[in-house]
């Protein structure tokens, strides 16, 4: 996100909704950016269909499968779980940095 204002951050900031409400208005708002930059791309001939639609099938049972055990977690849980995924992904940059450069 750059120095330009959000719409999702405005949507958040003036009406503070529960956590597990918040994430879905900004996956609402993310889709239709990304549909948007998706259309972009196919009318120059960058997208592989097949690909495409392989990769919007395994996305939508994640983000289904994510969506059921989200909801059923309380929000500290949720907070957790994402903090330790957060942490995780962050190692994992790291490391795969570090032996890039040759000092693993």
């Amino acid at each position: 996100m750059g120095k330009q204002p959000s719409l999702e951050v405005g949507v958040t900031h003036y009406h503070i909704p529960p956590n597990h409400r918040r994430a879905g208005i900004g996956v609402r708002l993310t889709n239709v950016k990304q549909s948007l930059a998706a259309l972009e791309y196919y009318r120059h001939g960058n997208v592989d269909v097949r690909a495409a639609i392989i990769l919007a099938t395994m996305m939508m049972i994640g983000a289904w499968a994510g969506a059921y055990v989200a909801n059923r977690l309380s929000g500290p849980h949720l907070r957790l779980c994402f903090g330790v995924f957060v942490c995780g992904l962050g190692i994992y940059l790291v490391y795969g940095a570090c032996k890039r450069l040759g000092w693993l």
